[in-house]
């Protein structure tokens, strides 16, 4: 724990992946979004099951966004809601960036 029973900063995932052609013209069809080839999980490090990164928001508002989900057989993708937690001390009240459900900490406590 840090100062204050705060828990310390923990390591973000370092497992990256391709998405495949087929997979960016769905996220730009889809979308309009579809941010990058390359793309790092957003998971703590140590996670459990698929590694995940976000890959398009709703262009529409809803409370959700595409995710790419990897493992040994290969890419899925998956609509997500987010995660509901956000910081209410922090003065921009930060709202995590993962998936609801995500295992570990929320995005503000992983660093790169």
């Amino acid at each position: 724990m840090g100062v204050f029973g705060a828990p310390r900063p923990a390591a973000r995932c370092t497992e990256c992946t391709r998405l495949t052609y087929p997979e960016l013209l769905f996220f730009f069809e889809t979308t309009g979004d579809g941010e990058t080839e390359r793309q790092r999980c957003a998971l703590q490090r140590g996670h459990p099951g698929a590694h995940t990164a976000g890959i398009a928001k709703h262009e529409t508002g809803a409370e959700g966004a595409w995710w790419l989900q990897w493992d040994s057989g290969g890419h899925h993708c998956i609509e997500l809601a987010h995660c509901t937690a956000y910081r209410a001390a922090h003065p921009d009240y930060d709202i995590c960036q993962l998936p609801a459900g995500h295992w570990g900490y929320h995005s503000w406590l992983l660093t790169d």
